[in-house]
């Protein structure tokens, strides 16, 4: 199996008001087609702070007074140009970063990247105090306006990929527009990992 991309989310961090951003004010709004969510509204108090779960448009939105995230397991529904609506409709709302979060996932078998194997631990007598399940490695890369994060996941026989592109970001015209870039980003970060992979990245539904 090649590297495929298997979610992919957008997390605007800000003071938000989850008691406003949802299903029935999407609808008014003209942000969402569904005239509701596709299931119950769901809600957790994990420590004291309320987080609103629930599914309209094929999307996944969680909405808490902290942070918005709207997340999809489909390329053909970018979550970024509902949430640059949002903004544009809550301009008032304090904003402080932007981040477009992309997951991927291949087999070891499949992956061409020369990466260490749970093996290589032997010659630092890891595996002495026991078997290795699974190993990660993670960096921080700049490029241009904003901060790319990589972590791989090595399990037993996959690989798990995860990038974010972060950009802090407080004006709402360029909260709006980083927004507006996330199919864009979905290509850069894509492209890297392909770098990286030495391989062609799925990203078609």
């Amino acid at each position: 199996m090649p590297i495929a991309l298997k979610s992919l989310d957008i997390v605007v961090v800000g003071r938000f008001n989850p008691y406003i951003i949802n299903p029935p004010w999407l609808c008014r709004m003209g942000i969402c087609k569904a005239k509701e969510a596709e299931g119950e509204v769901r809600v957790e108090i994990p420590g004291g702070r309320a987080v609103f779960h629930f599914q309209m448009d094929g999307l996944r939105w969680q909405v808490t007074d902290a942070r918005l995230m709207v997340s999809t397991d489909s390329v053909g529904r970018p979550p970024g140009e509902r949430v640059a609506q949002i903004i544009e409709k809550l301009p008032h709302t304090p904003i402080s970063a932007v981040g477009h979060n992309f997951h991927y996932h291949c087999d070891i078998e499949a992956w061409k990247g020369g990466l260490p194997r749970i093996g290589d631990l032997d010659s630092r007598g890891v595996v002495a105090f026991g078997k290795p399940r699974q190993l990660s490695w993670s960096c921080a890369l700049e490029l241009a306006d904003l901060l790319f994060n990589m972590k791989l996941e090595q399990h037993e026989s996959s690989l798990q990929i995860d990038t974010n592109l972060h950009r802090e970001a407080s004006e709402v015209e360029r909260v709006v527009e980083i927004a507006k870039r996330f199919r864009d980003d979905l290509e850069l970060s894509s492209r890297l990992i392909g770098s990286i992979a030495k391989d062609e990245v799925a990203t078609d539904d």
